[in-house]
């Protein structure tokens, strides 16, 4: 399993071939929503993430929303080492 993460938030997770993006971009840089349908793709047969097809694969999209929810639950989030004081 891989993690994917845009600053502090989990953006998507991989598991063998399968990736879901959970976060999508609004105006202004670096700012991030939670998709109201995740982005579900196969690497092997997609490796340029441009055909979703999470319609096809719920069992699969809802394994990795399960990964997803254990991983951030086992997170610690502190306080960013790169801020300047």
């Amino acid at each position: 399993m891989k993690f994917f993460y845009l600053g502090d938030q989990l953006a998507a997770v991989r598991k063998e071939a399968f990736k879901v993006h959970f976060l999508e971009s609004v105006s202004g840089p670096k700012k991030f929503i939670e998709r109201d349908t995740p982005l579900l793709f196969n690497l092997h047969e997609d490796p340029a993430e441009q055909f979703n097809i999470a319609p096809n694969y719920p069992k699969m999209l809802q394994i990795l929303a399960d990964l997803r929810d254990r991983h951030l639950a086992l997170v610690v989030k502190v306080e960013s080492q790169l801020l300047l004081r």
